[in-house]
């Protein structure tokens, strides 16, 4: 326990002392540019779920040169099973996938 409070110690005067504050500011760099509902909501796109799986599957193609793959048959048992509750994810898939066949 006394290991403990020396390292909660040693982290509370290092962040008054700022130590931290640069790595706090490339953190949140980092996260504003990788962070896949970020790429999601600068797109240019409706609120139609369709639509904005089509447009995730454009800028996945355009910008990363690959598209990435959605469990569509495990989402349609959900929906199955649950009164269609995920019905805006299979459609987000749906939307997905159409633009993934054009390509």
């Amino acid at each position: 326990m006394k290991g403990l409070g020396s390292l909660h110690q040693y982290v509370k005067d290092n962040y008054e002392k700022g130590n931290y504050q640069a790595a706090s500011e490339a953190y949140k760099t980092w996260k504003m540019e990788n962070s896949y509902s970020q790429k999601r909501n600068n797109q240019a796109g409706s609120t139609d779920d369709y639509q904005a799986g089509f447009n995730q599957a454009k800028f996945d193609y355009e910008n990363e040169h690959h598209f990435k793959r959605f469990p569509s048959k495990f989402i349609k048992l959900i929906n199955l099973l649950s009164d269609d509750k995920a019905s805006e994810v299979s459609k987000f898939i749906e939307g997905y996938n159409a633009y993934k066949e054009k390509h």
